[in-house]
């Protein structure tokens, strides 16, 4: 046997295994950390596309509202609307956890938002004569919910709705 052939004694073969075991406990950890970070990835992006969506709707009724107010108004010239329209449905099963902090406030807060603006517009009607307030509290509460939609598709890598335009001018005042 030549003298430079190396012999494992029962140290080396020892230390070997313990090595192999940590690179395969790190390994598998990496392994289930990158699937996890991908599952909340796609998780959170479902549930902003699912948001999104829900917020888009809302700004579709705000935008019909617009419509509807401006029209009626050049026909009778008085007030369309005497309530706005019910805040958005947003899906119970979100895991929030996986969402944007700063978005996930957004979109929960909007409901408050919308309780708020309906009470004002009101009252306004109710206690000071303004029928009007309905009207802008509709484009308002429209052009926020289109702007909270625009930010989780932003976020999240997905395109505007293909009427996002259309309702965000409307809901400017402009036709």
């Amino acid at each position: 046997m030549p003298a430079s052939e190396a012999v494992w004694t029962s140290k080396d073969i020892i230390l070997a295994i313990i090595a192999t075991g940590l690179i395969s406990a790190l390994a598998g950890w990496i392994a289930d950390f990158v699937k996890e970070r991908w599952s909340e990835r796609r998780s959170a992006r479902y549930g902003a596309m699912r948001c999104a969506v829900a917020f888009e709707h809302y700004a579709a009724d705000c935008w019909n509202n617009a419509n509807m107010s401006e029209g009626h108004f050049q026909m009778v010239e008085e007030a369309y609307s005497t309530s706005l329209p019910p805040a958005p449905v947003i899906p119970d099963d979100i895991d929030w956890r996986t969402l944007d902090t700063t978005l996930s406030d957004e979109v929960m807060s909007f409901i408050t938002s919308s309780k708020i603006a309906e009470s004002e517009a009101a009252y306004a009607r109710t206690y000071e004569g303004n029928p009007f307030d309905f009207d802008d509290s509709t484009r308002m509460l429209g052009r926020r919910a289109l702007e909270i939609a625009s930010k989780l598709r932003a976020r999240y890598g997905m395109q505007l709705s293909p009427e996002h335009e259309k309702m965000a001018k409307r809901l400017k005042g402009s036709s």
